[in-house]
Protein backbone atom coordinates (compact mmCIF):
# COMPACT_ATOMS: atom_id res chain seq x y z
CA UNK A 1 0.00 0.00 0.00
CA UNK A 2 1.12 3.70 -0.57
CA UNK A 3 2.62 5.58 1.98
CA UNK A 4 -0.33 7.82 2.07
CA UNK A 5 -3.22 5.88 0.67
CA UNK A 6 -6.20 7.69 -0.33
CA UNK A 7 -8.49 7.60 2.95
CA UNK A 8 -11.00 6.00 0.80
CA UNK A 9 -9.01 3.25 -0.20
CA UNK A 10 -8.20 2.57 3.48
CA UNK A 11 -12.61 2.55 4.05
CA UNK A 12 -12.93 -0.10 1.31
CA UNK A 13 -9.95 -2.00 2.26
CA UNK A 14 -11.18 -1.80 6.10
CA UNK A 15 -15.10 -2.71 4.78
CA UNK A 16 -13.84 -5.77 3.18
CA UNK A 17 -12.31 -7.39 6.15
CA UNK A 18 -15.30 -6.33 7.77
CA UNK A 19 -17.54 -7.42 5.40
CA UNK A 20 -16.17 -11.07 5.51
CA UNK A 21 -15.91 -11.31 9.25
CA UNK A 22 -19.29 -10.19 9.85
CA UNK A 23 -20.72 -12.53 6.97
CA UNK A 24 -19.79 -15.66 9.18
CA UNK A 25 -21.55 -14.46 11.98
CA UNK A 26 -24.94 -15.47 10.04
CA UNK A 27 -23.66 -17.55 6.77
CA UNK A 28 -22.99 -20.24 8.89
CA UNK A 29 -26.71 -20.51 10.52
CA UNK A 30 -28.37 -22.08 7.33
CA UNK A 31 -25.53 -24.94 7.39
CA UNK A 32 -25.69 -26.34 11.12
CA UNK A 33 -28.39 -28.58 10.02
CA UNK A 34 -25.77 -29.85 7.10
CA UNK A 35 -22.58 -29.39 9.38
CA UNK A 36 -24.43 -31.71 12.17
CA UNK A 37 -24.66 -34.88 9.96
CA UNK A 38 -20.98 -33.88 8.57
CA UNK A 39 -19.44 -33.73 12.50
CA UNK A 40 -22.01 -36.37 13.84
CA UNK A 41 -22.66 -33.63 16.41
CA UNK A 42 -26.55 -32.79 18.15
CA UNK A 43 -28.35 -30.20 18.33
CA UNK A 44 -26.67 -29.20 21.42
CA UNK A 45 -22.83 -29.29 20.08
CA UNK A 46 -23.75 -27.89 16.94
CA UNK A 47 -24.99 -24.46 18.62
CA UNK A 48 -21.45 -24.24 19.98
CA UNK A 49 -20.40 -23.67 16.30
CA UNK A 50 -21.95 -20.18 16.41
CA UNK A 51 -21.70 -19.47 20.35
CA UNK A 52 -17.73 -20.03 20.40
CA UNK A 53 -17.33 -17.51 17.37
CA UNK A 54 -19.45 -14.92 19.66
CA UNK A 55 -17.23 -16.23 22.47
CA UNK A 56 -13.96 -15.50 20.63
CA UNK A 57 -14.51 -12.33 19.39
CA UNK A 58 -15.81 -10.65 23.40
CA UNK A 59 -12.40 -12.01 24.90
CA UNK A 60 -10.09 -10.46 21.66
CA UNK A 61 -11.94 -6.93 22.32
CA UNK A 62 -10.48 -6.56 25.64
CA UNK A 63 -6.62 -6.75 24.77
CA UNK A 64 -7.01 -5.79 21.01
CA UNK A 65 -6.63 -1.92 22.23
CA UNK A 66 -3.15 -2.68 24.18
CA UNK A 67 -2.44 -5.17 21.30
CA UNK A 68 -2.96 -1.93 18.52
CA UNK A 69 -1.02 0.10 20.76
CA UNK A 70 2.13 -2.04 21.00
CA UNK A 71 2.49 -3.23 17.23
CA UNK A 72 0.73 -0.56 15.37
CA UNK A 73 -3.05 -1.03 14.25
CA UNK A 74 -2.03 -1.37 10.54
CA UNK A 75 -0.32 -4.62 11.57
CA UNK A 76 -3.25 -5.86 14.56
CA UNK A 77 -5.71 -5.38 11.12
CA UNK A 78 -3.51 -7.59 9.40
CA UNK A 79 -2.96 -9.82 11.62
CA UNK A 80 -6.67 -10.56 12.37
CA UNK A 81 -7.70 -10.82 8.67
CA UNK A 82 -5.12 -13.71 8.46
CA UNK A 83 -6.01 -15.42 11.62
CA UNK A 84 -9.18 -14.93 9.99
CA UNK A 85 -8.66 -16.86 6.63
CA UNK A 86 -6.52 -19.67 8.27
CA UNK A 87 -9.19 -20.20 10.94
CA UNK A 88 -11.59 -20.18 7.86
CA UNK A 89 -9.74 -22.90 6.29
CA UNK A 90 -9.36 -24.81 8.99
CA UNK A 91 -13.27 -24.37 9.47
CA UNK A 92 -13.72 -25.43 5.94
CA UNK A 93 -11.73 -28.95 5.99
CA UNK A 94 -13.01 -29.57 9.91
CA UNK A 95 -13.74 -33.13 9.80
CA UNK A 96 -14.97 -33.34 13.61
CA UNK A 97 -16.72 -31.11 15.53
CA UNK A 98 -13.88 -30.04 18.41
CA UNK A 99 -11.84 -28.84 15.11
CA UNK A 100 -14.74 -26.93 14.02
CA UNK A 101 -15.47 -25.18 17.57
CA UNK A 102 -11.62 -24.29 17.92
CA UNK A 103 -11.73 -22.92 14.28
CA UNK A 104 -14.82 -21.22 15.00
CA UNK A 105 -13.65 -19.72 18.26
CA UNK A 106 -10.26 -18.11 16.59
CA UNK A 107 -12.10 -16.98 13.61
CA UNK A 108 -13.90 -15.16 16.51
CA UNK A 109 -10.92 -13.76 18.10
CA UNK A 110 -9.60 -12.65 14.45
CA UNK A 111 -13.13 -10.91 14.38
CA UNK A 112 -12.63 -9.33 17.59
CA UNK A 113 -9.35 -8.31 16.96
CA UNK A 114 -10.78 -6.68 13.52
CA UNK A 115 -13.99 -4.62 14.57
CA UNK A 116 -12.05 -1.94 16.92
CA UNK A 117 -8.92 -1.50 15.34
CA UNK A 118 -11.45 -0.77 11.64
CA UNK A 119 -13.05 1.80 13.80
CA UNK A 120 -10.01 3.84 14.92
CA UNK A 121 -8.43 3.36 11.58
CA UNK A 122 -10.89 4.87 9.93
CA UNK A 123 -10.98 7.59 12.41
CA UNK A 124 -7.44 8.17 11.96
CA UNK A 125 -7.91 8.08 8.34
CA UNK A 126 -10.69 10.75 7.73
CA UNK A 127 -10.95 14.10 9.08
CA UNK A 128 -13.34 15.30 12.10
CA UNK A 129 -15.80 16.60 9.19
CA UNK A 130 -15.94 13.42 7.09
CA UNK A 131 -15.75 10.72 9.96
CA UNK A 132 -19.44 10.82 10.14
CA UNK A 133 -19.91 9.99 5.95
CA UNK A 134 -16.87 7.42 6.69
CA UNK A 135 -18.34 5.53 9.40
CA UNK A 136 -21.84 5.46 6.76
CA UNK A 137 -19.87 3.82 4.63
CA UNK A 138 -18.72 1.47 7.17
CA UNK A 139 -22.11 0.78 8.39
CA UNK A 140 -23.49 0.03 5.03
CA UNK A 141 -21.42 -3.00 4.83
CA UNK A 142 -21.22 -4.21 8.54
CA UNK A 143 -25.22 -4.67 8.06
CA UNK A 144 -25.29 -6.03 4.85
CA UNK A 145 -22.69 -8.96 5.43
CA UNK A 146 -25.33 -10.25 8.35
CA UNK A 147 -28.04 -9.67 6.12
CA UNK A 148 -26.65 -11.54 3.01
CA UNK A 149 -25.39 -14.46 5.47
CA UNK A 150 -28.50 -16.42 5.09
CA UNK A 151 -28.81 -16.47 0.90
CA UNK A 152 -25.35 -16.65 0.17
CA UNK A 153 -24.94 -19.29 2.64
CA UNK A 154 -28.27 -21.36 0.63
CA UNK A 155 -26.81 -20.70 -2.91
CA UNK A 156 -23.60 -22.17 -1.61
CA UNK A 157 -24.42 -25.00 0.08
CA UNK A 158 -27.20 -25.81 -2.92
CA UNK A 159 -25.10 -25.56 -5.08
CA UNK A 160 -21.60 -26.30 -3.71
CA UNK A 161 -20.87 -27.66 0.08
CA UNK A 162 -21.79 -26.69 2.91
CA UNK A 163 -18.11 -26.42 3.37
CA UNK A 164 -18.33 -23.32 0.87
CA UNK A 165 -18.96 -20.93 3.45
CA UNK A 166 -15.83 -20.70 5.04
CA UNK A 167 -13.85 -21.05 2.07
CA UNK A 168 -15.48 -17.96 0.38
CA UNK A 169 -13.49 -15.88 2.80
CA UNK A 170 -10.32 -17.16 1.89
CA UNK A 171 -9.97 -14.90 -1.21
CA UNK A 172 -11.74 -12.33 -0.43
CA UNK A 173 -9.55 -12.13 2.71
CA UNK A 174 -6.42 -12.77 1.08
CA UNK A 175 -6.97 -9.92 -1.52
CA UNK A 176 -7.95 -7.66 1.26
CA UNK A 177 -4.15 -8.25 2.81
CA UNK A 178 -2.36 -8.12 -0.68
CA UNK A 179 -3.84 -4.72 -1.18
CA UNK A 180 -3.34 -3.24 2.34
CA UNK A 181 0.31 -4.62 2.23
Amino acid sequence: MPQNPSKWTVALLVSAGIFIALLDTTIVDIVLPKMMSAMEADIYGIQWVVITYFLGAAIAMTAVGWIADTVGRRNTYIAGILLFVAMSALAGFATSLPIMLFARFFQGIAEGIMMPVSLVILYEAFPAKERGLALGVYGISASFAPALGPTLGGVLTEYLNWRWVFFINLPVGLLDVALIW
